[in-house]
């Protein structure tokens, strides 16, 4: 998954818990659902940041490219 398609999946996320249009239990499992997508992508976001300080100290920059999309 490349960052653009995180960054998609944030935001249907963060749209399903902004619908006021959802019954109590529908909002519930959306923000449980969000937080999950949340945590999975502060991870992702972390290892993207590994890799491109890692390639910035080794003069690489192709890798980058691949995760931005």
């Amino acid at each position: 998954m490349t960052m653009i398609q995180l960054q998609d999946c944030l935001s249907r996320a963060l749209t399903d818990v902004l619908d006021t249009q959802t019954l109590p239990e529908e909002h519930a499992k959306a923000l449980a659902n969000a937080e999950a997508v949340a945590r999975i992508a502060k991870q992702m976001i972390n290892n993207a940041d590994v890799i491109l300080r890692s390639d910035k100290l080794s003069g690489r920059n192709d890798r980058i490219d691949k995760i931005v999309g």
